[in-house]
């Protein structure tokens, strides 16, 4: 009876000795595979360091280094509107989008609705532009004027679409610039504009638009709120090119009268483009309004 006792006993100790040295194994491999991942980008990730934007002139330098890479591109994508009419009448549509881009002054955007793909154009050439929408027998063309008080309004003036791209110096906010937290600042004529850009990226994320004057204390302002804000998110780098545009755009166009009105433009294939002659013919003359009339009735 002793001598079975003992050999169970000597069961137990081997069980149990084996047991402990398969602990100290796992143990083991968990120390070796845990030292594994750390070093190998599994600890807690660095913030990355970038190099600041020291002041105002290096902030407008940022702008213009970046549209000097922006070559010719086109791209397909898709556009929402949710707008207010001047009759207070609200207007929610999306559609299929195609842009053809040859710099900030020449580019235009045309949108298919009810199977007509030039159904909506947002069009500008070298200081003109025009507008279109043949569904609701719309045409508006003119000057872009930039001392106009519809200049801060993204529905009648296309030419803010791109105005990530766009030098300050290529536009009239070239009065009193201030630079702040990233933030480059520039007013004229109780109008003012404000550009933050991505230190690290180099590019502009968002804009916004004032019809007041921020940096002169006696300006005689009593809304100090934006009139348009742009926002420029999911920058990309094209293919085969040297710069990265944004593919994904928020406008916000805001009426004391209507309210607000919204539009975003989602961008899912950008290539570049080589234009030619007969297309950029084709692409940017404008349409006679009258003819434009009689064509959509």
């Amino acid at each position: 009876m002793d001598n079975n006792k003992y050999k169970i006993s000597n069961i137990k100790y081997k069980i149990c000795g084996i047991h402990q040295r398969w602990m100290v194994s796992l143990f083991f491999i968990f120390y070796i595979l845990y030292f594994i991942f750390f070093i190998t980008g599994c600890a807690p990730a660095q913030k990355k360091s970038c190099q600041p934007i020291l002041n105002a002139i290096e902030g407008q330098q940022t702008l213009s280094d970046y549209y000097a890479n922006v070559t010719p591109f086109r791209a397909n994508g898709v556009c929402s509107i949710n707008l207010v009419s001047e009759n207070g009448k609200r207007l929610k549509q999306s559609f299929p989008i195609r842009m053809w881009y040859l710099s900030s002054d020449k580019f235009c955007m045309f949108g298919d609705v009810i199977f007509n793909p030039q159904a909506i154009c947002f069009a500008v050439s070298d200081g003109v532009y025009w507008i279109y929408a043949k569904p609701i027998n719309l045409y508006i063309s003119g000057v872009i004027d930039y001392s106009s008080s519809n200049y801060n309004n993204v529905f009648a003036n296309p030419g803010l679409l791109v105005d990530f791209v766009r030098p300050l110096s290529a536009d009239s906010f070239g009065g009193e610039v201030a630079f702040s937290n990233n933030i480059l600042t520039s007013a004229k004529d109780e109008r003012t504009k404000k550009i933050y850009i991505d230190k690290c990226e180099r590019v502009v994320r968002k804009i916004e638009y004032f019809n007041c004057d921020l940096l002169n204390k006696n300006s005689k302002c009593r809304n100090k709120k934006a009139v348009v804000i742009i926002n420029a998110e999911k920058y990309e780098k094209l293919k085969d090119g040297q710069f990265s545009l944004p593919h994904k755009l928020k406008y916000e166009y805001y009426d004391q009268k209507n309210g607000k009105s919204r539009m975003e433009i989602k961008l899912d294939s950008v290539k570049l483009w080589q234009p030619e002659e007969q297309q950029i013919k084709a692409l940017f003359t404008p349409p006679m309004e009258n003819e434009f009339k009689k064509e959509s009735k």
